[in-house]
């Protein structure tokens, strides 16, 4: 009797998100579409939110479905995905205008800087959940893969603690909601730098600005 071959199997392939950084940038900004550095400076400028807690980054989904079941079945024929949305999870642990803005929902224009040099603003009834071009990027030695959220927005906040054994920090939850790029849907877009074999892709060109 033959025996079934077993392979297929690239232990280089798996990977670990050893360590990456969160970005935010103006609503509208264009999506990166490589792995270069993202600007800080100038239009379309990057706001990189600093150090994420030892639980990193969990990637979520968010989906509705509909199962089809005829009357002469007693099972589904076809079932459809009606809504699906990508979330992010994590804890910020710096804390800076940039991270407490994005946390309490407030704008740069709602903030007021005092003699002393401390920073006062007020919360009001409801955050100001603005939406942003969010970019998480991991890094794995030589490998790295990129998401970015078109329009990224925090959908779920929690708890502060303040203890002398525990980090302050800010967890939040984002959800990324499709916008029209180009003509097309887009809630996400990924990009992967991690040697797979390319044969046969089409070249990008990117539209001129």
């Amino acid at each position: 009797m033959a025996v079934p071959t077993i392979a297929g199997f690239e232990a280089e392939a798996a990977r670990v998100g050893v360590t990456g950084r969160i970005d935010i940038a103006a609503l509208g900004t264009a999506l990166p579409h490589d792995m270069s550095n993202l600007p800080t400076t100038g239009a379309g400028a990057h706001t990189n939110l600093g150090y994420i807690s030892d639980d990193g980054v969990t990637e979520g989904r968010d989906e509705d479905n509909q199962e089809f079941v005829p009357w002469q079945e007693n099972a589904a024929i076809r079932y459809e995905v009606t809504r699906s949305i990508v979330t992010f999870e994590f804890t910020l642990w710096q804390s800076t205008l940039a991270t407490a803005g994005f946390y309490y929902g407030v704008k740069a224009d709602d903030m007021y800087l005092n003699d002393d040099g401390s920073v006062f603003f007020d919360e009001g009834g409801k955050p100001d959940v603005t939406r942003n071009l969010l970019t998480l990027t991991v890094v794995d030695g030589a490998n790295a893969r990129r998401i970015s959220l078109p329009a990224a927005q925090v959908t779920e906040r929690g708890e502060v603690t303040y203890k002398s054994d525990e980090m302050i920090g800010y967890n939040v939850t984002v959800t990324g909601f499709p916008v029209e790029i180009a003509g097309r849907t887009v809630a996400a877009r990924r990009i992967f730098l991690e040697g797979w074999d390319t044969t046969g892709l089409q070249e990008y060109t990117a539209p001129t600005p």
